[in-house]
């Protein structure tokens, strides 16, 4: 038995009515959710890797020079994530994080006689170096940004990732991934971005030897104050006057929203090394 056309007519205004409120609701999640759910989509998928070159490399504390792009070693909050580095007489280029170290190759030529900290290098014969990079498959829209010191701001936005896999003859492996962020402009297209808490150096990882400086300093924190990985960051700060020890510093997280790193409870210390031995611990101004 069919039903009374105006009851007919109620019922599909109703499912009428229910379709555009879910539209409605799905465009507001859209509009004002949209950044988070691409990071939820990108970490399930991504566009197609694009292969970048390689070579030239510069490492220039905190940044990282790869072919024609340079790459700073700093992450969401703009501060330089815990990696440090030397360089030892015969010109070997050791970058040490979470616990080990990974030789990235051969200076080239001799240190700058006007102390600028950019050290040229090789890679090492038999490298496996590969720099890609990919995109958001899909772009969230932007229509309340405003940029008061141009007037230009994107209509829509997607996200950047750069991938650095780097693997040595004897197994080592140095991993970095940094996103960054596109934006749509009405007159020149997409363009690349950057932004303090959405953008920087995401992850990075390495596979290699332990690294006996690192758990010097480490265990040396830990048993004098008590200390625990999350509570301070190790930064690099060259070396000592008569070139015997490695001069770390280890900023505390209490001291980080002061105006300089440092002070209050973080210290300055001093790595033998030959050792690896803490020689002296000194408090930081």
């Amino acid at each position: 038995m069919r039903a009374p056309p105006r009851e007919g007519a109620v019922a599909i205004r109703f499912a009428v009515i229910l379709a555009v409120l879910a539209l409605i609701g799905i465009a507001g999640v859209w509009l004002f959710a949209g950044r988070q759910l691409v990071l939820l989509l990108d970490c399930i998928a991504t566009g197609p890797a694009e292969a970048l070159p390689v070579g030239a490399y510069v490492y220039w504390p905190p940044s990282l020079k790869i072919g024609d792009a340079k790459m700073y070693l700093s992450g969401l909050d703009g501060n330089p994530v815990n990696i440090r580095y030397d360089v030892d007489a015969a010109g070997r280029l050791t970058l040490r994080a979470l616990g080990h170290a990974f030789p990235l190759g051969t200076r080239i030529g001799r240190p700058p006689v006007d102390g600028r900290p950019d050290i040229p290098f090789a890679a090492d014969d038999g490298d496996d170096v590969v720099f890609s990079r990919d995109r958001s498959l899909i772009a969230w829209p932007t229509p309340f940004e405003m940029n008061w010191m141009t007037g230009h701001s994107p209509s829509w936005r997607r996200n950047l990732y750069y991938r650095l896999h780097w693997h040595k003859r004897s197994g080592e492996s140095f991993d970095l991934v940094w996103r960054l962020e596109e934006g749509l402009y009405r007159d020149d297209g997409w363009s690349e971005a950057s932004g303090l808490g959405t953008t920087g150096l995401i992850d990075y990882s390495i596979i290699g030897p332990a690294d006996s400086s690192v758990e010097s300093v480490e265990q040396y924190l830990r048993r004098t104050k008590g200390w625990f990985d999350g509570d301070f960051r190790l930064e690099p700060a060259g070396v000592s006057p008569d070139g015997c020890c490695d001069v770390v510093r280890a900023i505390h997280r209490f001291d980080e929203a002061g105006v300089q790193p440092g002070g209050g409870l973080s210290v300055e210390l001093l790595l033998d090394r030959r050792t690896h031995g803490i020689k002296q611990e000194r408090a930081m101004q």
